[in-house]
């Protein structure tokens, strides 16, 4: 059981989606590393005035999202504090740069940042016949890394990142500034928040099922999680953590 969230690995030649936040909007675009970043902050949220990527406007698209993501980072440097993330070995420290773009495409400040947004250079596991694999890292080039948190609507004390995937469906935030993972597979609902490790032993836990496949659409998932969230701000009690998700 793991969190799957929408990040872009690089192999040979390849692109593959792995674990963890957003995407990154880096110094040069015109490298082939920021192209990646670029293209999957495309595909992790379309911003309606792009439009869907086809054949036909893929170079006008590219024009526009290299323009967009230039302004968003532009933005972000003027108007975000940012978080010093790292080291992770070898790897120096970056300043991080959060910030939201909000279910009208508008960037806001972030008041928190949830761990499980944090940024971390990709791992990428390059294979070796007969030994263990290289660990290899994507890391943008320069001193910054800006990185937008697509967010659901806004709730007072709840930031919401848009929910991903389809099985399950996954969604992070914060709720009071603890951390909350919420997922639903076949008909199963849960909410964990808070505690040092918020899959395996949240300090708070809620489930419900109704038994069904049907894949609930965003609204019903940020319903969802305002309603329980407003059972644990009530003070009721934790239940019991279900191993069938």
């Amino acid at each position: 059981m793991f969190i799957r969230i929408p990040l872009v690995a690089l192999t040979f030649g390849s692109l593959w989606q792995a674990a963890a936040v957003a995407a990154v909007i880096d110094n040069h675009p015109a490298r082939l590393v920021d192209r990646v970043f670029a293209h999957q902050f495309a595909l992790t949220s379309e911003r309606k005035s792009l439009g869907p990527l086809t054949y036909q406007n893929r170079e006008a698209y590219w024009v526009a999202l290299a323009k967009r993501n230039a302004e968003d980072r532009a933005w972000a440097l003027a108007n975000v504090v940012p978080v010093v993330e790292g080291p992770w070995g070898s790897i120096a420290s970056k300043k991080v740069y959060y910030f939201g773009i909000d279910v009208t495409g508008e960037r806001v400040r972030l008041p928190k940042v949830s761990n499980l947004w944090r940024w971390s250079p990709i791992d990428v596991q390059i294979p070796h016949s007969g030994r263990a694999p290289d660990a290899n890292y994507v890391v943008p080039s320069g001193g910054e890394v800006v990185v937008p948190i697509q967010l659901g609507p806004l709730m007072p004390g709840i930031l919401i990142e848009r929910p991903t995937d389809e099985q399950p469906i996954q969604a992070t935030g914060s709720i009071d500034g603890k951390d909350f993972y919420f997922r639903e597979r076949d008909g199963y609902w849960s909410l964990s928040i808070g505690g040092a490790d918020i899959i395996a032993k949240p300090e708070w836990y809620h489930e419900e099922g109704d038994y069904t496949l049907d894949v609930p659409d965003t609204d019903a998932v940020y319903k969802f999680i305002a309603r329980v969230a407003g059972q644990y701000r009530s003070g009721a009690p934790t239940m019991a953590k279900n191993q069938r998700q």
